[in-house]
């Protein structure tokens, strides 16, 4: 996580696929989440894990609840 600061501070932008949320949170400032190829999310970190797609798909929590 430190290497990818440090090169966000040099103006270079990073694609990263992480599957642990918790290393993203504390690196990134979007988030971009696919399911099946599909884009179901792209926003700031905290509005894009708790987009009701997202914690439907992901986290099995149904939309709406």
């Amino acid at each position: 996580m430190a290497l990818i600061r440090r090169i966000r501070t040099t103006g270079v932008s990073v694609i990263w696929i992480e599957h642990i949320v918790h290393a993203l949170l504390a690196t990134v400032d979007r988030i971009v989440v696919l399911a099946g190829g599909a884009f179901i999310a792209d926003d700031r970190p905290a509005a894009a894990i708790s987009h009701p797609k997202v914690t439907e798909i992901y986290m099995g929590i149904p939309a709406g609840e």
